[in-house]
């Protein structure tokens, strides 16, 4: 009986992939070398902009996070990674850290930007 208890909570457990999965937003918004298997560079189309402009468009392989920063080089810089937007204060660093769903595509937008770079970071789970 005990046995059968302990294999019943065994099977029913929640496993880390599934719980990594449950901390993901429900709504669809849709080079520096890196020794964490979990961290994924993200390409840029570009990495400087005076204008509006996009500087990458990232489906998430898995469940994670997109972190993203740039310089601004005036006080009219703003970036945008979806519905997250981040003016700066007086031409300091703009930072943003954004859960994503497994599938789910963000836009990495903004202006009067330098250095900008992304990095998307799986959420730990599925035995890693």
């Amino acid at each position: 009986m005990l046995k059968q208890l302990l294999q019943l909570l065994l099977n029913t457990r929640t496993t880390p992939s599934e719980a990594g999965h449950s901390a993901m937003p429900s709504v669809s918004l849709v080079d520096i070398p890196s020794v964490d298997p979990n961290v994924i560079n993200i390409s840029l189309s570009k990495t400087e902009s005076e204008e509006w402009a996009r500087f990458a468009l990232y489906t998430a392989p898995t469940d994670g996070y997109i972190q993203f920063q740039g310089r601004a080089i005036s006080e009219e810089a703003y970036m945008q990674c979806d519905a997250l937007w981040i003016p700066p204060y007086k031409r300091t660093p703009i930072r943003g850290f954004l859960p994503i769903a497994k599938g789910n595509t963000v836009s990495l937008s903004g202006e009067n930007l330098k250095n900008v770079t992304a990095i998307f970071i799986a959420a730990i789970g599925g035995g890693v």
